[in-house]
């Protein structure tokens, strides 16, 4: 019975797997729960399909070019795991523990279902995730004005905004504008650099990549997130600079009227534009106090950590520890002290080793293609971009550990790992046709 349904999943891969795929796609920027479900009836087809195929190839067909940064994340995934199992404190439940990390695992099942599935449409799946985006952002700069939630009954999830005229703070298709501000902070890198890659011949095309990534940076303005404002910045800067000096010059005078216009839009925007250097507010204050917690924390577990996540759980202990009288309870608000915390040295040192590798493996592929015009060589540009964003927002939030912006992460991860396996075994005209 097991043989027969494999052989069937494997003879008709290439009609169901897409689907899934598609699906999966269609919630980074509308639905964690279609995120995980998708993601992971996507993730367990791929592994039926992969089973069944190690009967007919050998297994090295598959392990065969694996990159650097897969091996160290992996690594970061068997750390998280130690980490977990010798230093978690009672009472603790170290299953749930390890499966905060669980994206690790779906990266790899996301890059063999885009390798099984891969063909002259893959680009269509990035329009589909264009087009939610834009969606999400027109129901954001919607929730701006008005104040009301589409998508949920209870508008009270949108904060309301001192000031004249009456606005709100939006977040799109979830529930938070931390998580939504990121995840489109990261997003817009994409379409930002369709538009620049684009055939000059293709003019409509072209105005539709940059109609999107206006609606989207207009809306990331109402998020009132100014991490994924800094974020979104720097991607758009370093996507420009790869593309040319003359882009850099226009998308940095583009940056400067934007700035100055939205400084006008609202009281409340022009104070968030101005204190978002500002090392005396109450949010950098209880930003600085976190990281000495979390700091303190893994000067008692240097190696593995004390267990990711587990830092949230008792930080509490630590600011009475340093004598901090009040602060925010939870995550680190940064990636890195997160990870130095949570896995302690050895984590860390293999988690920033494997976005150091990954973003090079991107740069390698965009220099060997960035005289084509075509949708890999602007996915590889955006995807750099995405990779900026994460580090530089991540600088002053968790926005790794937020799973509903780590599932776009990762699915940009599993692209890049996918186009490089794809482009070392065949030429870029084979892969286009």
């Amino acid at each position: 019975m097991i043989d027969a349904v494999s052989a069937w999943l494997f003879s008709n891969s290439k009609r169901i797997l897409p689907y899934f795929l598609l699906a999966y796609v269609f919630s980074l920027e509308a639905s964690m729960a279609g995120m995980e479900l998708f993601g992971w009836i996507g993730f367990i087809l791929t592994i039926i399909v992969l089973i069944f195929n190690f009967r007919n190839e050998p297994v090295s067909t598959y392990l065969k070019g694996w990159t650097i940064p897969e091996y160290l994340i992996l690594g970061f995934f068997l750390i998280v795991i130690l980490g977990a199992m010798l230093n978690s404190p009672e009472p603790t439940d170290r299953w749930f523990t390890v499966g905060r990390t669980r994206g690790i695992l779906l990266l790899f099942g996301l890059k063999f279902l885009i390798l099984l599935t891969f063909n002259k449409n893959t680009e269509k799946y990035l329009y589909v995730l264009f087009a939610v985006g834009v969606l999400a952002s027109m129901n954001a700069i919607f929730q701006y004005f008005t104040g009301v939630d589409l998508i949920r009954a209870n508008d009270d999830l949108l904060e309301r905004i001192a000031g004249t005229p009456v606005v709100y703070r939006t977040n799109g298709f979830f529930n938070s504008s931390m998580t939504f501000g990121h995840s489109l902070g990261a997003l817009i890198a994409l379409p930002f650099a369709f538009a620049l890659m684009n055939p000059k011949k293709q003019r409509y095309t072209r105005v539709l990549f940059s109609v999107a990534t206006l609606i989207m940076g207009l809306a990331l303005i109402t998020t009132f997130t100014r991490g994924a404002w800094m974020g979104a910045v720097s991607a758009l800067l370093v996507i420009s600079f790869l593309r040319d000096w003359k882009t850099l010059m226009a998308t940095l005078g583009t940056m400067v009227v934007v700035i100055f216009a939205v400084t006008k839009m609202h009281p409340s925007l022009e104070v968030r534009v101005h204190s978002t250097f500002d090392t005396h507010s109450q949010s950098a204050s209880e930003r600085m106090s976190l990281w000495k917690a979390n700091t303190d924390v893994f000067k008692e577990y240097p190696l593995l950590g004390i267990g990711y996540g587990e830092n949230e759980r008792v930080i509490s202990e630590y600011f009475k520890k340093s004598k901090i009288s009040s602060g925010y309870v939870g995550h680190a608000h940064s990636n890195f002290f997160q990870f130095l915390s949570g896995t302690g040295l050895l984590g860390t040192l293999c988690f920033y080793l494997f976005a150091m590798g990954i973003l090079i493996v991107n740069l390698r592929l965009w220099f060997k293609v960035r005289g084509t015009s075509n949708w890999i060589s602007a996915f590889l540009l955006g995807a750099i971009g995405v990779q900026v964003c994460l580090h530089v927002a991540g600088l002053t939030e968790c926005n790794f550990k937020d799973m509903e912006i780590n599932h776009l992460f990762i699915f940009v991860f599993a692209m890049v790992l996918a186009l490089n396996h794809k482009i070392k075994r065949e030429n870029l005209n084979q892969l286009l046709n």
